[in-house]
């Protein structure tokens, strides 16, 4: 799933995070990341779960923001 960061000087910091959450996190370009949580049941819990570490990322970075459309967003 590809996940949006506005803020191109965050994006090594949330491919870092996700990888340390055992997530696969490929930087596709200044703003986007592509990341797959191994072993998950369907693509609806691929994006659940992409959605709490999200979530969880987002609470050490209290000014981003999100929204969730075909991918996941992020404004920081």
């Amino acid at each position: 799933m590809q996940i949006s960061i506005d803020n191109p000087d965050r994006l090594d910091d949330f491919v870092g995070f996700l990888r340390a959450g055992g997530c696969f996190a490929l930087r596709l370009d200044d703003s986007t990341v592509e990341a797959i949580v191994p072993q998950v049941a369907s693509p609806l819990s691929e994006r659940r779960e992409l959605g709490v570490y999200l979530k969880s990322w987002q609470s050490a970075h209290r000014r981003a923001a999100s929204t969730a459309g075909d991918a996941l967003a992020v404004a920081v």
